[in-house]
């Protein structure tokens, strides 16, 4: 799983974005798929890699105000792996916060994102145990983020929350929506969970999400027990968020 790195990831960068200027079909990857947008304004293969649509991305970002619910403001968000940048603006919509910073190792995503949502900022950064980004912020959100999902390290997730704590104020929150999958946060968030208060957390708390389509449409509850359903007839992983405070 070393291709998680993000040296790495910057190699795997570099060939995706020399196989789009050859004109070769890379709609599978992200990289390939976010330096099309930015060269072509090409939207079909981004939707495979990041949320897109405007109702979806702020249904997505409706719900992480539901489960984030409660009497702490938040002013200043930080929004890990922001892709083209429509969920770090679609969170500083739905929290009316003053500032909000999307980070991303795709530097055609960052490119894109500053040009599309300038009321945003935006950073090619490469996040791991050791980043700084010169502030502290209120929330910390990440949707797939790699290495929460596709692996199972508990101690690269050890090392981000221990990032984490560093990047939020006090009272302030991680939320984190993954896939259910083996290879994922979902696989060592009971252990996190036991760990996390000598981290000064409050806890690993565990929710199921709705689906972005049907949050906006039914109450809460239904919503999730109707994704919950959705998903367990079509034998799909569950999507969850994980919520961390900051004590």
């Amino acid at each position: 799983e070393k291709w998680l790195l993000p040296a790495n990831l910057k190699k795997a960068e570099a060939e995706e974005v020399a196989r789009v200027e050859r004109g070769l079909d890379v709609s599978g990857t992200d990289f390939g798929a976010y330096h099309a947008l930015l060269r072509s304004q090409r939207t079909d293969w981004v939707r495979a890699h990041a949320l897109f649509e405007p109702a979806v991305v702020d249904a997505h970002a409706a719900q992480v105000a539901y489960v984030l619910r409660g009497p702490r403001p938040v002013s200043s968000i930080l929004d890990l792996g922001s892709g083209p940048g429509t969920i770090t603006a679609a969170l500083k919509r739905a929290f009316g916060a003053r500032d909000a910073l999307g980070v991303e190792i795709s530097s055609s995503a960052i490119a894109f994102a500053a040009r599309a949502h300038p009321e945003c900022r935006f950073a090619n950064v490469g996040l791991d145990a050791s980043t700084e980004l010169g502030g502290r912020f209120d929330l910390i959100h990440g949707r797939e983020f790699y290495p929460f999902t596709r692996t199972a390290d508990i101690e690269t997730h050890r090392g981000l929350f221990r990032l984490f704590r560093r990047l939020l104020h006090p009272g302030g929150a991680v939320v984190l929506a993954v896939l259910g999958t083996p290879k994922s946060l979902a696989a060592t968030w009971p252990s996190l969970a036991a760990e996390l208060g000598g981290m000064g957390f409050t806890g690993l708390e565990r929710t199921h999400a709705a689906g972005d389509a049907v949050w906006p449409r039914l109450p809460p509850a239904l919503a999730r027990g109707a994704t919950r359903l959705y998903n367990g007839l079509r034998r799909r992983p569950p999507r969850h968020f994980f919520i961390a405070r900051l004590g």
